[in-house]
C-alpha cells in the first residue's frame, strides 16, 4: 500500500532540472525570483547656457545625466540661470522685395531688426539683394494680361554680381582669441557689408611679450633690439640706436725721473680706452702735465727760503 500524499506535497511547485557543464544534474525551484538592481538616481547637470538675454540673464538650455545616461525631458528651471549684461546688436532682415529686374535681381525695399535694438538702418540696402529668374512680357499683351500665369521665357543668364564676404581684420588678442572686425568682397560687387561679423569664427592668437636687450658698441652706439618672449611669430619693435659711453677713462697721475733739479707729472687712462675704441674723445678730459722741483739743489734751495720765510732775513748776506 502506497504512502499519503500530504496537501503541502501537491502544492510544491516543480523543480527544474539542468544538466552542468560537468554532466551533474542541477535543480532549480521555478519559485525562485531573481532580484532586481537598485533604481538609477539621474545626475544632472547643466553642460550649455543660452546667449544673453534682454532681461541681463543667460539660463540653461542643455543638461546631461552622468549617472543613468538618461535624456532630461525637464524644463531647466532646476537650474536657474546666471546673471549677464545683456548687449543688442542689430540683425537687420530684408522685409519686402521688388520684382525681378531684368538683370536678374530682386532688390530689398524695406530691412527689418529681427532683434528688436530700436536703432535705424544705415547701411547700404542693396547688400540685400537676391538672384531671381526674370520672365520677360510676352509681345502684344498688356500689364494685366501679361500678369496672369502664361509659360515665358526665362533668363538664364547668371546674377550680375553676388558678393563672397572674407574677414580681413580682426580685434586686438582677448583671452587667446582674435575677433572680425573689417571684411572685404572678394567678388567686388560694390555692396557695403551689413552683417556684424558673427558668420566669421574667432581666430586663436597670441600676445607678444617683447624684451629689450641693450648692447653698447666701442663706437659709443647702444643697439636695442627686441625679442618675444611668448614666441608669438609676430613682427617685432623697429630695432633702434642710442649713444653711450663703451668705456670710461680713468686718469692716473705719474712721475717722470728727476732731471736737473726737476720731474713731470703727467696722466695715463688706466682703463686704455683709446686703444679699445680708437675715438679722440676718449683722449679728452686728460689732466695737464705738472712740473715740480727735486734734487739736493732744489732741496737746498726750498729750506733756504723756508727760512728766509720764517725768520725775515736774506741767507746770503750771513
Amino acid at each position: 500500500m502506497t504512502g499519503l500524499v500530504s496537501v503541502d506535497d501537491v502544492l510544491q511547485p516543480p523543480e527544474e532540472t539542468e544538466v552542468s557543464s560537468n554532466g551533474h544534474k542541477e535543480t532549480q525551484n521555478s519559485g525562485d525570483v531573481a532580484e532586481e538592481p537598485p533604481p538609477c538616481e539621474p545626475a544632472w547637470s547643466c553642460i550649455a547656457y543660452s546667449d544673453c538675454l534682454p532681461n541681463n540673464t543667460s539660463c540653461c538650455i542643455e543638461a546631461n545625466d552622468t549617472e543613468c545616461k538618461r535624456t532630461y525631458t525637464g524644463d531647466f528651471s532646476e537650474f536657474g540661470c546666471n546673471d549677464c549684461e545683456y548687449e543688442c546688436v542689430p540683425s537687420w532682415s530684408c522685409m519686402n522685395y521688388s520684382n525681378c529686374t531684368p538683370d536678374g535681381w530682386e532688390n530689398c525695399t524695406e530691412v527689418s531688426d529681427t532683434k528688436g535694438c530700436d536703432v535705424a538702418y544705415d547701411g547700404d540696402i542693396s547688400g540685400f539683394s537676391i538672384p531671381c529668374d526674370y520672365t520677360s512680357p510676352v509681345a502684344g499683351q498688356d500689364d494685366e494680361e501679361s500678369s496672369g500665369e502664361q509659360e515665358t521665357p526665362v533668363n538664364d543668364e547668371p546674377p550680375s554680381c553676388m558678393p563672397s564676404w572674407s574677414c580681413v581684420d580682426y580685434t586686438e588678442c582677448s583671452d587667446g582669441l582674435s575677433y572680425c572686425n573689417n571684411v572685404t568682397d572678394d567678388n567686388e560687387c560694390n555692396v557695403s557689408y551689413i552683417g556684424d561679423y558673427s558668420e566669421f569664427s574667432p581666430e586663436e592668437c597670441c600676445t607678444p611679450n617683447w624684451s629689450m636687450s641693450e648692447s653698447c658698441l666701442p663706437n659709443d652706439t647702444k643697439e636695442l633690439l627686441y625679442e618675444d618672449l611668448n614666441n608669438c611669430n609676430q613682427t617685432p619693435p623697429e630695432d633702434g640706436y642710442e649713444s653711450c659711453d663703451y668705456c670710461v677713462p680713468e686718469w692716473t697721475g705719474r712721475n717722470t725721473s728727476c732731471s736737473n733739479d726737476s720731474l713731470t707729472t703727467y696722466y695715463v687712462d688706466a682703463n686704455d680706452c683709446f686703444s679699445q675704441t680708437g675715438l679722440e674723445s676718449d683722449l679728452e678730459g686728460s689732466p695737464e702735465n705738472e712740473t715740480y722741483g727735486c734734487g739736493v739743489r732744489f732741496t737746498i734751495s726750498l729750506l733756504r727760503a723756508t727760512l728766509e720765510d720764517r725768520l725775515g732775513i736774506c741767507i746770503n748776506t750771513l
